[in-house]
């Protein structure tokens, strides 16, 4: 079904922010003693990599060797079948989150966007001498990039300017359609900032995001990749 692009919304990540003994929940719709639970607040789900974290049940603090997949994107943490076998009971989130729920992390007046998710085919054909002349390919590397036509405001371009600077992951959200649900969420870094302007028109904004794998130092996840629509 076709989606109206007037519908389009694009957002960046604010201020990494602290928390302690943030609250978190088995995931909606699934049943008491499974091993997947979510921070809460749908506000705090984006972890920080960059910053230390850890879980704790009541008051001692959970092994990294007891997380068998952390989603940095959504706040969703799977155990290992042997910690949620029962002494998984009052689980609390401490480390840092990255906001991007607020009006003032819009990328202001975005006219438009172009999100490209790759992969790099590399070819494995040798020559044997076959008579079949296909080639044979093997997935590599993956690469997501998003780049936004914006009328930035003077404030979020010299944000996103030294963010490009000194390298600073954001995270960068894309909504269309249903703008309650994010299409596109992903860790990343800011390639490009161009700006130009015509004596008959706007200055425009171009920016250029590209995906960020980042591991976070401690537990050696890696939280750079993107997800597509939220769960």
């Amino acid at each position: 079904m076709p989606v109206a692009g007037y519908a389009c919304l694009v957002r960046k990540s604010g201020t990494s922010t602290a928390v302690t003994a943030e609250p978190i929940a088995l995931v909606a719709g699934l049943t008491p003693g499974s091993v997947t639970f979510r921070i809460t607040d749908s506000a705090k789900r984006v972890i920080d990599p960059n910053v230390d974290f850890c879980f704790q049940n009541g008051t001692t603090t959970l092994a990294y060797s007891t997380i068998a997949s952390l989603d940095y994107m959504n706040g969703i943490v799977v155990f290992t079948g042997a910690q949620a076998g029962g002494s998984v009971t009052s689980l609390s989130f401490y480390g840092n989150y990255l906001p991007i729920t607020t009006s003032s992390d819009v990328i202001m007046e975005a006219t438009s966007f172009k999100l490209s998710d790759s992969t790099n085919l590399l070819g494995t054909d040798v020559f044997t001498g076959g008579s079949i002349n296909v080639r044979r390919r093997l997935a590599g590397l993956k690469d997501v990039s998003l780049d936004v036509e914006s009328l930035a405001t003077d404030a979020d371009l010299s944000t996103l300017e030294t963010a490009q600077q000194n390298g600073t992951n954001v995270v960068t959200e894309v909504y269309f359609g249903d703008v309650n649900t994010p299409r596109f969420r992903g860790i990343c870094l800011v390639e490009s900032v161009e700006e130009s302007a015509a004596v008959d028109g706007l200055k425009q904004i171009s920016l250029a995001f590209k995906i960020a794998a980042v591991r976070n130092a401690t537990a050696g996840q890696v939280a750079g990749y993107a997800f597509k629509a939220q769960p």
